[in-house]
């Protein structure tokens, strides 16, 4: 290790160019920053449940929906209300991009000699025939009109090639009608609002964890020069992250945006340890040479290895078939071994270039923290009960936790467009559809085939969580119904009329194919499973696909990763600790704070009601990456001190690495407090189960395992 110090020393001028001008072509990637918010990103080609879903939006030009719905304080079926909703609807069907539109108000109306298509004019004087057949919400109009008829949907078809944003922005441009609230839901509208989201997150949230970081470490250090420099690594490292994402043209999603943070958060460990060291050495030694070496020798080695261990939790989440947990654990893994090289090599030249001097200050606010925790070390059994006690809340908890991924549950219930998609639900149902596909054998006009589909979808309608389902096959026979006031099925040449009259046949009509819209309540992977088995027994349901069964792949893959990330993380790190200590018992008291930790998250997982979702599931492989840093840490200080004779070694490595220990804990806490004002519920979840990992990880760590190492613990002064 003194040679490796030396060289960098000899060398500071080269290392500190070299972190500038990578620091530079960072910042310079930072106009090229892209955000994917839609749920389609997470899923790899090849899986069957998504490329359903591209291969209608294909074949149909677009299968996406804007709903606009418009509510009244009374009936919006009154004449007053009709009259703006369908002035409202003409300039809405008319923005660019939209490829075909419906209307609760139907396109043809009932009373007229002649099949004409509905106008304002034709509303004011045909209303009185309307009203009726609004009122008892008849044929195609149920489906876009609350029980209550207070409530009336609009529903816009996206063009496949058209940018959803723009037409959302030019949608709310509109002037919206007197007397009416005005609402906009489905995918594309949660969509936008994660990528305003995600933007917010970089652009606020990151600096703001500096911020505290800053703070936290400045208690601590109490000198504004060595809390920057103790800062540097984790804030370059992130920034390198940033940079290596946005050169290479990889959009930030709903799960990697919080990389940053993460790094942020986690990464800081490396440059704390290092400083709090060189800043004790500095008080034992006068060749500032020999204090660098000295810092070196006691860190070097164990930030290394940490980084080895954290990375390797993160790397088990590669294993994962979500492609943006994937991107997480190899991002993650990028930014961490970022910050432990730039600590490793960039922290030893900067200190030997400044020379900086040093006032000695008491490490207050480590000091206090570590004080608070002796009461554990005369007292053995109470860290023994309390952590015994916090495995048992963990095993009870586990048959309890549920798998569930809902883009309702991504967004705090304060925030609007949580509101807004909750009042769609409660009057309309979900603004969520299931797409699939009839198949279309021969021509649409045969009035056999058009009963067969329409009592199909009647069925449909009847199995479990389905609401209703809807397709051209309503739009047809509604009209006819209209028309001439039977619950028939038209005849072959009335259908041909409508087809030609119909805005929206080329986007419900392919030549061996109708597409259909199922709208559904309360998703989950059972009802997948069961409308999957209703498809395959049925004949003319060529696919069947859709957010909501996306949604519920989704909770099924984050069972699978859950599992899978366990099992590589935990032996990853047992060959870890093997390698380096070389015993068993070493190994052993590492794995303990592992233990507790992860019956922890489990028992809060459950104790305050998140579910395991693409987030959460993440969770238990960066707390054990990360929480084994502090066993190694301490573990190594514990042979360090023993190889150097000193009679209480147990103590001294407890002083000397508890500091930083609990400081960084204390950070990490910190820093992922800019989650908790995330828009996003997702990363509120990830702040406070995370925060409380480390927390647990930490006092385990400086409570549990010095009692297996007890030497002198309690005897020392």
């Amino acid at each position: 290790m003194k040679r490796i110090s030396n060289s960098i020393v000899a060398n500071a001028r080269w290392v500190a160019i070299a972190v500038l001008l990578l620091t530079l072509l960072a910042i310079a990637s930072l106009p090229k920053a892209e955000f994917d918010p839609s749920v389609y990103s997470f899923f790899q080609i090849g899986e069957s449940y998504s490329d359903s879903f591209f291969e209608l939006k294909e074949k149909y030009g677009g299968a996406d929906l804007i709903q606009v719905i418009l509510s009244s304080d009374d009936k919006i079926t009154a004449e007053s209300s009709i009259l703006e909703v369908w002035s409202y609807y003409e300039k809405l069907k008319g923005v660019e991009g939209i490829s075909s539109s419906l209307c609760f108000i139907p396109p043809f109306l009932p009373g007229s000699s002649k099949l004409v298509p509905t106008s304002q004019k034709l509303l004011s004087e045909s209303y009185q025939s309307l009203a009726p057949v609004l009122e008892s919400r008849q044929s195609m109009v149920g489906a876009m009109l609350s029980e209550d008829l207070t409530t009336g949907a609009i529903h816009l078809r996206i063009d496949g090639q058209a940018e959803p944003f723009q037409i959302l922005r030019d949608l709310r441009s509109i002037e919206q009608p007197t007397g009416l609230k005005v609402r906009f839901a489905g995918s594309q509208v949660i969509f936008e609002t994660l990528w305003d989201s995600q933007r917010r997150i970089v652009a606020v949230l990151s600096p703001m964890a500096i911020l505290i970081l800053f703070i936290v470490f400045y208690l601590n250090i109490k000198s504004v020069r060595y809390t920057i420099i103790t800062l540097l690594p984790a804030a370059l490292g992130a920034l390198w992250l940033l940079g290596t994402i946005f050169w290479t043209g990889l959009p930030l999603n709903v799960v990697t945006v919080i990389t940053p943070i993460f790094v942020l958060g986690l990464g800081s460990a490396y440059g704390l340890h290092f400083v709090v060291h060189y800043l004790d050495n500095r008080e034992g030694y006068s060749d500032h040479g020999m204090v660098i070496h000295k810092t070196m020798e006691q860190v070097g080695v164990p930030i290394l290895l940490t980084a080895v261990t954290t990375i390797i939790g993160f790397a088990s989440l590669i294993s994962s078939r979500m492609l943006p947990v994937r991107q997480l654990g190899i991002l993650s893994s990028i930014g961490v071994g970022f910050s432990s090289l730039i600590t490793f090599f960039f922290l030893p030249a900067l200190l030997s270039l400044l020379n900086l001097s040093v006032k000695h200050r008491p490490h207050e606010l480590g000091a206090r923290i570590l004080r608070l925790l002796q009461p554990f070390h005369r007292k053995p059994y109470l860290p023994i009960v309390l952590f015994a006690l916090v495995v048992l809340w963990g095993i009870v908890s586990i048959p309890f936790l549920s798998v569930y991924t809902n883009p309702l549950h991504y967004f705090k219930k304060s925030s609007s467009i949580r509101k807004n998609i909750e009042f769609v639900e409660q009057k309309l149902g979900s603004s969520q559809y299931l797409i699939g596909e009839f198949r279309l054998d021969g021509d649409l006009t045969d009035a056999d085939y058009i009963r067969r589909i329409y009592e199909l979808e009647r069925s449909m309608e009847d199995l479990p969580k389905v609401l209703s389902v809807f397709s051209i096959v309503d739009i047809l026979k509604g009209v006819y119904q209209l028309r001439t006031g039977r619950d028939e099925y038209p005849p072959p040449r009335m259908t041909k009329l409508l087809l030609n009259m119909l805005d929206v046949s080329d986007n419900f009509i392919a030549e061996d194919g109708i597409i259909f819209y199922c709208t559904t309540t309360e998703w989950d992977s059972e009802t997948t499973r069961r409308i999957f088995a209703y498809a395959s027994q049925n004949e003319d349901i060529r696919i069947i696909t859709g957010t909501p069964i996306l949604y519920a792949r989704l909770n099924q893959l984050v069972g699978e990763t859950q599992r899978v990330t366990l099992v590589i993380t935990v032996l990853g790190m047992i060959v870890i600790l093997l390698i380096v200590f070389r015993k068993i018992s070493f190994t052993l008291a590492s794995l303990i704070p592992i233990g507790v930790t992860v019956a922890g998250i489990y028992g809060l997982l459950q104790s305050s009601g998140y579910n395991l979702n693409m987030m959460t599931v993440t969770l238990t492989a960066v707390a054990i990456g990360v929480g084994i840093d502090y066993v190694i840490h301490f573990l190594f200080l514990v042979r360090y001190y023993k190889k150097s004779g000193r009679k209480y070694y147990t103590t001294e490595a407890l002083r000397f690495s508890g500091i930083p220990i609990v400081t960084n804990a204390f950070a990490i806490v910190c820093g992922l407090l800019p989650l908790v004002f995330s828009p996003l519920r997702l990363h509120l979840q990830v702040a406070v189960v995370l925060g409380f990992a480390m927390v647990l990880s930490a006092v385990s760590t400086l409570t549990l395992v010095p009692v297996l190492h007890k030497k002198g613990l309690w005897r020392a002064p």
